[in-house]
């Protein structure tokens, strides 16, 4: 058999051979659409709990009152018992320690003493003698149940007469404490 008729006979079989490969190849999809599944968990996009406009009060071990916590949506997931938080606004109500925060977004852990603020987060502190310093960050991690913050991103803390950036701190609300991290650089008026 000559070179040229080897070649006319393989184009001649190409066709056979794809049309077998194809009814194959389509042959094992049909009979994997007909297995049935069945889901042996709930995805995690579902919460087992939804609150709109929530407001809840916190209370430490000692039964007194902590903070109260308002929030136009919270989410609740029990798997990892996570509750994530739309418009999360938080205040403190323990005597002495007057602080507020806000954000955006939140997620608060409820295994742990955590909440982490996301998206225009903000928090006001009152001092003893009326002035107050405002932390204007993306992120912040509050554990309220210590009376501390601390975030690790780009803050801005502003009082009457001061202008400070930082990359992450760390603020005692009781003491009144804060410890700027790294790369920090701000303005202060003396007032005489």
């Amino acid at each position: 058999m000559k070179r040229s008729d080897k070649i006319i006979r393989a184009i001649k079989t190409l066709p056979v051979i794809v049309a077998t490969v194809l009814i194959v190849v389509w042959l094992s999809w049909s009979e994997e659409g007909n297995k049935i599944v069945t889901a042996s968990y709930q995805p995690q996009s579902t919460p087992d709990l939804t609150l709109i406009n929530s407001a809840s009060d916190h209370y430490n071990e000692t039964g007194d009152l902590q903070y109260h916590l308002v929030a136009n949506q919270i989410d609740h997931y029990k798997k990892d018992d996570l509750a994530y938080l739309i418009k999360p606004d938080l205040t403190n109500q323990q005597p002495g320690l007057n602080w507020h925060a806000s954000s955006l977004t939140g997620e608060a852990n409820l295994k742990t003493d955590k909440i982490t603020l996301n998206d225009q987060v903000e928090i006001v502190r009152t001092t003893a003698d009326n002035q107050k310093l405002t932390l204007r960050a993306s992120t912040l991690t509050i554990y309220p149940n210590k009376n501390y913050a601390e975030n690790d991103v780009l803050t801005i803390i502003h009082s009457a007469n001061s202008y400070i950036e930082t990359k992450g701190f760390r603020t005692d609300f009781e003491s009144g404490d804060t410890l700027l991290k790294s790369n920090v650089r701000g303005t202060h008026e003396v007032q005489q």
